[in-house]
């Protein structure tokens, strides 16, 4: 599947932009190109389909499997062999798991039109299809726990400012030129932290604020330090610490595919030695018995022309 998997790639992007290309009105008002284009994303999925079996098979081992007279089994060259297959499947498990959810998840959608959108996740699978994107999403869920422990941490201070700011006696009955209830309710109240967190317009409705209560500085500008500058500086360094492990991961799984790739080559190397020796002991083992045979035929010969020898010396002494 190796040498496919360029074309595979190629064929994903065209069938994303094609997608892309769907949403245009002279596609969505002109129901014969509509229909065009839904057959040719039908083709796409069936080529998905069909690569997604043989990933599987190849996957599980499915074309190794031999049956022998202790029943049906994967056949490998040698033990080693064996377990470099073992750490291939292991490795990339997951992403098999992946491209067949996102394959299955296309066709029950296939016929939903509320869920027609959803089949640009197939742009997705590149992720699958580069070691480099591979490594990045696996060097992201390696420091899932701290980024987890971030969220925990946002979303109690999140928490803990709305029913702050909520509260009667700070910012609830505050309202902008336009009405707009930024503190009214809970929600608001979060939507409008969340707005400050990205820095999004905060400078005028502070001001607002201030302009009722002078003292509102004193908590909005703790919230927008700790929010936006602590939290977020903290998703960053979790970020940038799973990039530098990227790297040593990507110069350790180096280190690893040169080891495997000299074990695979003296595990060859020696697998040849062996049939060497073995077609050379065979060959031996054939010139000593086409030697014995050649020896018993002459003794054969050599007892004949003795028992001959013998029946005419009788006839002699007879006579």
């Amino acid at each position: 599947m190796d040498k496919a998997e360029p074309y595979i790639v190629v064929l994903i992007i065209i069938n994303a932009t094609m997608m892309g290309v769907g949403t245009f009105d002279f596609v969505t008002e002109n129901k014969i190109v509509e229909d065009i284009f839904e057959r040719i994303d039908k083709v796409f999925l069936i080529i998905f389909t069909i690569e997604l079996a043989l990933n599987l098979i190849d996957h599980f081992n499915l074309d190794r499997l031999q049956v022998s007279t202790t029943g049906i089994q994967v056949k490998f060259d040698s033990p080693l062999a064996q377990r470099l297959d073992e750490y291939e499947r292991k490795k990339r498990q997951g992403w098999v798991a992946f491209d067949a959810v996102i394959v299955l998840t296309s066709w029950a959608f296939s016929d939903l039109s509320v869920f027609r959108g959803f089949r640009i996740l197939r742009a997705l699978r590149l992720v699958t299809k580069f070691a480099m994107f591979r490594n990045l999403v696996n060097s992201l869920i390696n420091v899932s726990s701290k980024i987890g422990a971030i969220l925990i941490l946002l979303t109690l201070l999140f928490f803990l400012f709305g029913v702050l700011f909520t509260d009667p006696g700070m910012f609830r009955d505050y309202v902008d030129e336009e009405e707009s209830p930024y503190f009214k309710r809970m929600d608001y109240t979060l939507f409008t932290l969340f707005q400050f967190m990205c820095f999004d317009d905060w400078a005028d409705i502070a001001r607002g604020i201030m302009a009722e209560k002078p003292w509102a500085w004193i908590l909005i500008i703790p919230w927008l330090v700790i929010s936006g500058f602590v939290v977020a500086n903290l998703f960053i360094a979790v970020i940038c610490e799973s990039l530098v492990k990227l790297d040593e991961l990507e110069k350790k799984s180096l280190v690893g595919n040169i080891e495997r790739t000299t074990m695979q080559g003296a595990s060859r190397e020696i697998e040849e030695f062996r049939q060497e020796e073995t077609r050379n002991e065979i060959k031996d083992t054939t010139a000593l018995v086409t030697k014995l045979q050649d020896n018993i035929a002459a003794l054969t010969s050599q007892q004949e022309e003795l028992m001959a020898f013998l029946e005419k010396f009788e006839q002699h002494n007879g006579n």
